[in-house]
C-alpha cells in the first residue's frame, strides 16, 4: 500500500519517465502531456492498493495501455 506523501514522491520522481514514454509513442507534446496526467490521475485512485514493487513498469504499462486506447478511439 502506497500513502498520498510517498504517491506524491513517485509521481514527483517519475513523471519525466511516463511523459517520455508517451511522447515516444505519439509524437505530440500535448497527447503526451495528457496521457501522462491521465497515467497519474489512476495511479492516484490505485495508489493504495499497490506496493513500491516495480512502481516503475505499473506505471509505464498503464500508460502503454492509454496510449494503445488512444489509438484505437
Amino acid at each position: 500500500m502506497i500513502d498520498i506523501a510517498t504517491a506524491t514522491k513517485i509521481a514527483e520522481i517519475h513523471y519525466n519517465d511516463v511523459y517520455s514514454f508517451c511522447f515516444s509513442k505519439l509524437r505530440n507534446k500535448t497527447e503526451a502531456e495528457d496521457l501522462t496526467q491521465d497515467t497519474f490521475l489512476v495511479f492516484q485512485m490505485k495508489c493504495n492498493e499497490l506496493n513500491n514493487d516495480h512502481i516503475v513498469a505499473w506505471l509505464i504499462n498503464t500508460a502503454s495501455n492509454l496510449v494503445k486506447h488512444y489509438f484505437t478511439d
